[in-house]
């Protein structure tokens, strides 16, 4: 591929990443790129100039370009900015409610006994906006994992449904009988949901791991969660 002229927009050396004004995808950095050049001596910064070779989805080549002026990137629509979060970070979250500010024409969603940088609700991308809550898997006791990118939720990917405590249909005649087997049922089914999320949380580590050493495909995602799950699920019941 011939070699291209972009304007950075972010560099982030000690992740090999880098975005482009020109675009909204964002790049990985070849080993071989990163090894020749000290980016700690000679930085990379937002509204630099760079001749780049790109070859499925990673930079191969990349040169800063000191025959041209610095130059801004092209000013875009201000976004609603959440946490200041530069990189693009992948976590999983239990969804708790969700809401549609229709003045500002704006959605968030709030996760179960979770905030990010200190804020309860999170905004969604005008993309993802586009379509319904229940299309894209935003639905109270889903478990997800999303894509934070500037402190919005680009991507969401479901990955289940979190079990709520069933409630107790056997009655007993005695008082105590009663209290017996509530006490009990409660401890077991907080218990159950417990290792369920510890389990499924457990799979999705597993999974990036794989994602990142390139041991696992993109398309077989959802298939290993499932399958982890199922087996962290019995390691923690038999441990």
């Amino acid at each position: 591929m011939a070699n291209v002229k972009k304007t950075v927009a972010w560099f982030i050396a000690k992740k090999a990443l880098i975005k482009f004004a020109e675009g909204d995808d964002s790049y990985t950095v070849a080993d071989n790129v990163m090894k020749a050049s000290d980016f700690e001596k000679y930085p990379i910064s937002k509204g630099d100039t760079v001749e780049v070779s790109i070859e499925d989805e990673e930079v191969t080549f990349m040169k800063k370009d000191t025959t041209e002026k610095k130059e801004e990137p092209k000013t875009e629509a201000p976004k609603e900015e959440v946490a200041e979060v530069v990189e693009e970070d992948v976590q999983t979250f239990v969804v708790e409610g969700v809401f549609t500010n229709t003045k500002e024409n704006k959605k968030s969603v709030k996760f179960k006994d979770e905030k990010i940088n200190g804020k309860k609700w999170t905004v969604i991308s005008e993309e993802l906006a586009k379509s319904e809550f229940k299309d894209i898997g935003l639905v109270a006791n889903n478990s997800v994992s999303v894509v934070i990118s500037d402190g919005v939720i680009t991507k969401v990917t479901v990955l289940g449904e979190v079990e709520a405590p069933k409630e107790e249909k056997k009655a007993e005649s005695k008082t105590e009988a009663k209290s017996s087997t509530a006490k009990k049922y409660s401890t077991n089914s907080t218990g159950s949901s417990i290792e369920r999320q510890c389990a499924l949380k457990g799979a999705v580590e597993i999974v990036k791991t794989l994602l990142e050493t390139k041991t696992l495909e993109n398309n077989k995602v959802k298939e290993a969660i499932v399958d982890l799950t199922k087996v962290c699920y019995k390691a923690i019941q038999e441990a």
